[in-house]
């Protein structure tokens, strides 16, 4: 019995022994990185291209292609071209709209012409001189048909009338909302309405034709006949 106990001792320990006895050693890996031409490659393949495009002119590029399909099927190019085209022509149509609206308005004169100008007296010398005054400045006006000026001496004799009856007060520095406040009462609401007309005649964008004009002296003169002109 330790016979074998012994002999089973010994192979144990011929077997341990030897295994603890080996040196452990640690395995040895080898870092591998791929090359710059490696991953080139795959950098020039659109499938491994995530980068985010953003198109700066996607409504113009829209717009394109849905004007190439109206066009049936016309290519980019030609349809940039037909835009570019139609462009161009709404800028040119503004231009001469513009200056359309500039001969209407008497901004400028049309070609040929040189614009006529009313001599405009200034406002103390028209609103104190006598009625012999009124009616030749506004003769002038009306002979160059120019309305506007037209209606801004009726409007400065109601107040030449207004301060002979000494219904108010004229004064250079006054305004209108002054001599507004400044009338009587039972004269206040007629002279608002005349001052109305006045600033949108001659400092609004109001347009005056003859029509027009005839229509609005009749406030005027009814107004002067009232004050007893």
């Amino acid at each position: 019995m330790v016979l074998q106990y012994g002999s089973g001792l010994l192979i144990f320990c011929s077997i341990v022994i030897p295994l603890s006895a080996e040196p452990v050693r640690d395995s040895l890996y080898e870092v591998r990185s791929p090359g710059n031409i490696f991953i080139e490659k795959f950098r020039s393949e659109p499938a491994f291209d995530y980068t985010e495009v953003v198109e700066e002119n996607a409504w113009r590029a829209r717009f394109i292609r849905w004007l190439s399909d109206l066009l049936g099927g016309a290519s980019a190019e030609t349809t940039a071209d037909i835009l570019g085209f139609l462009f161009k022509i709404i800028a040119v149509g503004c231009v001469f709209f513009a200056l359309y609206l500039m001969i209407k308005t008497g901004i400028i004169a049309p070609w040929g012409q040189k614009k006529k100008k009313f001599k405009r007296e200034s406002v103390d010398t028209l609103v104190l001189s006598d009625s012999d005054r009124y009616r030749k400045l506004l003769g002038e006006a009306l002979k160059m048909r120019d309305y506007k000026s037209a209606v801004r001496i009726h409007y400065l004799n109601v107040l030449y009338l207004l301060n002979e009856k000494e219904l108010i007060h004229w004064d250079i520095y006054k305004t209108n909302a002054s001599y507004i406040r400044e009338i009587p009462s039972e004269k206040r609401e007629a002279f608002r309405n005349l001052s109305y007309v006045f600033d949108c005649v001659c400092y609004g964008n109001f347009e005056i034709d003859e029509e027009v004009y005839r229509k609005t002296r009749h406030y005027f003169l009814d107004f002067e006949k009232e004050v007893g002109a």
